[in-house]
């Protein structure tokens, strides 16, 4: 029997969660309720933030996010969000379902994130159709989330960070949501804290918060069951099966980080001798990375031999992805969305790029192996 595959997360069901569990099937209530309000409480907690509202998915939090900004008079349907054109496509997908459309910025090719320099042109360019940004913390590391505030507040933007994949990371000291309106979460299994689904929308607005409540449940008065409904909402809402998930990895929150953020390093070290052949996600001197994934691009010089890298990590059982792709390049987006510029490094980043896991489960042996077959596979690039 072979060597089992390296994947990108695991998930492993603990005392404490199984006793979270146990509480739902006692009470004969699964749906939204009182572990979903205490993991909320946590979530908040952990970061110093005002409010948090768990929704079913990062997705999810995202589209929330974006639907509660018909709240503010200066957006309306069919408006433009700025983002990244490098993403998941749940960023993308989300700004659509909310019913605004998508203005593609490209990103910078060795960071992976938003390039800062291009967002003014673009709100030029497109004036006031232009309501708010959309930033992403791509494979864990923030992005210049101080400029972009900055650049917010003097164009009278609203700001929303996908954080879905870094949380737990700081720019100049400072976590995300200290620069931004609203934060989003993801708590899926490749995520750092797992949930099985679930994510989760934060602010410091209490007003915010409140219509993110309302939007998760149809667009309800907040805690409202009645038919009654105040503003377009849909059906977010997560379980308590979900929460209780959670709930049994958020008190280690910080050890979990520790430790992937040990593998990250691990990886990165046994890498360094191939720094001339392609671009790895570093952090900056006034930043703090999430350990979220372990990215490598090929360099121009080597880009062609993409295809031998990703035969060989799967003959040698090492599950990869490729590094998501420019989303307006996506058959979906075909027809929709609009890019300022030729986003030609989220295309490169895409068609050139992969990523792998850092998840807390690797042994010792699974983080050596992979150290061992990262160096090997690159070598074979030479």
């Amino acid at each position: 029997m072979g060597k089992k595959t390296i994947e990108f997360g695991e998930l492993r069901i603990s005392k404490l969660a199984k006793k979270h569990i146990k509480d739902c099937i006692k009470r004969n209530w699964v749906s939204i309720g009182p572990k979903t309000k205490l993991f909320e409480e946590k979530w908040q907690n952990l970061f110093g933030y005002n409010h948090t509202v768990m929704v079913n998915s990062g997705t999810s939090a995202d589209t929330a996010a974006c639907m509660a900004l018909y709240e503010y008079d200066s957006l309306r349907q069919g408006d433009y969000i700025i983002c990244p054109a490098l993403s998941f496509i749940a960023t993308a997908n989300s700004i659509r379902a909310a019913g605004f459309e998508p203005l593609f910025i490209d990103v910078d090719k060795e960071t992976l994130n938003i390039d800062v320099s291009q967002i003014e042109g673009a709100i030029e360019k497109y004036g006031s159709k232009v309501g708010a940004i959309m930033s992403v913390n791509l494979m864990g590391k923030p992005c210049r989330l101080d400029i972009i505030q900055d650049i917010c507040r003097k164009h009278g933007l609203i700001h929303i960070v996908d954080n879905c994949e870094a949380y737990g990371s700081k720019i100049k000291g400072k976590y995300s949501l200290e620069y931004a309106d609203m934060e989003t979460t993801s708590h899926y299994i490749a995520h750092i804290i797992c949930c099985g689904e679930g994510g989760t929308v934060s602010t410091n607005s209490k007003s915010l918060a409140n219509q993110i409540k309302s939007i998760r449940s149809h667009g309800r008065y907040p805690g409202s069951a009645d038919f009654d409904h105040i503003r377009y909402g849909l059906n977010l809402k997560p379980t308590d099966l979900c929460a209780s998930i959670g709930l049994g990895e958020i008190d280690t929150f910080h050890e979990i980080f520790k430790k992937r953020k040990k593998t990250l390093y691990k990886f990165s070290e046994a890498t360094q001798e191939f720094k001339d052949m392609a671009y790895f996600v570093e952090e900056d001197e006034d930043a703090v990375n999430a350990p979220h994934g372990f990215s490598i691009t090929l360099k121009p010089k080597y880009k062609d031999q993409i295809q031998k890298l990703k035969k060989y990590l799967t003959k040698v059982n090492i599950h990869w992805k490729k590094n998501f792709g420019s989303m307006k390049e996506h058959k979906a987006f075909d027809n929709y969305g609009e890019k300022y510029g030729d986003c030609s490094n989220a295309i490169y980043i895409g068609n050139y790029g992969i990523h792998i896991g850092c998840h807390y489960w690797l042994s010792k042996a699974d983080k050596d192996y992979v150290c061992h077959h990262l160096k090997k596979g690159l070598s074979k690039l030479q």
